[in-house]
This record gives structure tokens, sequence and C-alpha cells, in this order.
């Protein structure tokens, strides 16, 4: 599975939903576990990176560039471009979604990301 997407594919933003608003999102966010560990950084400038762990190994880190508009999380790096829904954003809890379809099913898949610092 290519890692930025992380099995993420675009999926559809609503052009209702407020302008960009990336100040809530700057940190870097990791998920809780001990084997592979997904780790993205995003900088107020609406760079940063994503990184992958494997115990405490870093096996991948590649460059991106962000932006979030309403529940829209857009990620582009490694030559894709893919988008998330933001379903929950607290100081210390990203929540995102992503829906694609894989083998002619739509599948979503749920990811939990915990603050780890504040840049």
């Amino acid at each position: 599975m290519v890692v930025l997407c992380v099995g993420f594919t675009s999926c559809s933003k609503s052009d209702d939903e407020p302008s960009s608003n990336n100040a809530a999102i700057v940190g870097t966010w990791a998920e809780d576990s001990s084997v592979e560990q997904f780790v993205y950084t995003f900088n107020s400038d609406g760079t940063g990176k994503f990184e992958i762990y494997n115990g405490t190994t870093l096996d991948k880190s590649t460059s991106l560039t962000y932006k979030v508009s309403g529940t829209a999380l857009t990620i582009t790096g490694g030559g894709e471009t893919s988008t998330m829904t933001i379903k929950e954003l607290t100081e210390t809890k990203l929540t995102l979604t992503s829906t694609y379809v894989e083998d002619g099913k739509t599948q979503t898949d749920t990811f939990v990301l915990y603050k780890q610092s504040k840049q």
C-alpha cells in the first residue's frame, strides 16, 4: 500500500465549507501503535512530513503540503494527493476518515491520531 495514502483516496468535499484554517491542526500527530506507526507533522506554513516507523526505526519519510478547508484535509506528497474528512479535532486528538473503492467495493477507514508536540 502506498504509504502517504495509508489507504487514503480522494473523497468529495463540499464547496460550501468554510475557507482554509490550518492553525488547529499544526503540530505532530501519531497513531497509538507500538508496531507500525504513522506520524504526520503539520507546520503552520502548510508544509510538513509523513513518517512511518516500525517500532522505533524510521522506515519512510515524505515531505508534504496540506490544506484544511472546512472538514476536508487535503495532503499532497510523494506524487499523490489525498483528501480525508476531519471527524474530530481537539487539542490532543485528530480523527480522520477516508472513503475509497477497492476491488469494486467502497471502503471507509478511520484513523485516530494523537498530538505529540506543538509546532
